[in-house]
């Protein structure tokens, strides 16, 4: 059984929302004492801590390092590159200008998935769904995060 890890409360100056999925647990371990007060932990019956991850994982866009360089690049320079994060929206880069804190919100999940997720009798392929339907991704909700960058968006992937 693996136990998800939710926030119930968020900090000034953290960019992270009410639900993020703070951490992923199997069952053999405990999940209790004050460092657990204000989190909400939801139990899935039929699945190991790292299924649970690995779905949620799925859901994640692809991101990088892009580059911007005012020498051409077949001459040396004293420029340093200008170097930003972007993420894959489809086939549009994005700048990732804000990163949250934890990639994951699962705050859609409600009392009837809840109860759905901890039946150990359902079956797991329906709860992966769940999951996986329920999940928002925290960095494509930003709105910061959704200016595409149009340099990358314009050239061709250079094949080795």
């Amino acid at each position: 059984m693996a136990q998800i890890v939710l926030t119930q409360r968020v900090r000034d100056g953290v960019v992270m929302f009410i639900g993020d999925v703070v951490e992923i647990q199997d069952d053999n371990v405990e999940l209790s004492g004050p460092g657990y007060a204000n989190h909400k932990i939801i139990q899935v019956k039929g699945m190991t801590e790292k299924e649970v991850s690995d779905k949620l994982q799925s859901l994640m866009p692809e991101y990088t390092d892009a580059y911007k360089s005012k020498t051409p690049s077949d001459k040396w320079g004293f420029d340093r590159p200008e170097r930003k994060e972007v993420w894959k929206d489809g086939e549009i880069w994005r700048d990732l200008a804000i990163r949250p804190k934890y990639p994951i919100n699962l705050a859609n999940l409600g009392d009837t998935d809840i109860a759905d997720l901890s039946d150990e009798m359902g079956s797991v392929s329906s709860k992966a769904v769940t999951l996986e339907l329920k999940a928002v991704v925290n960095l494509k909700e930003i709105a910061e995060n959704k200016i595409a960058v149009d340099d990358l968006n314009k050239a061709e992937e250079v094949k080795p």
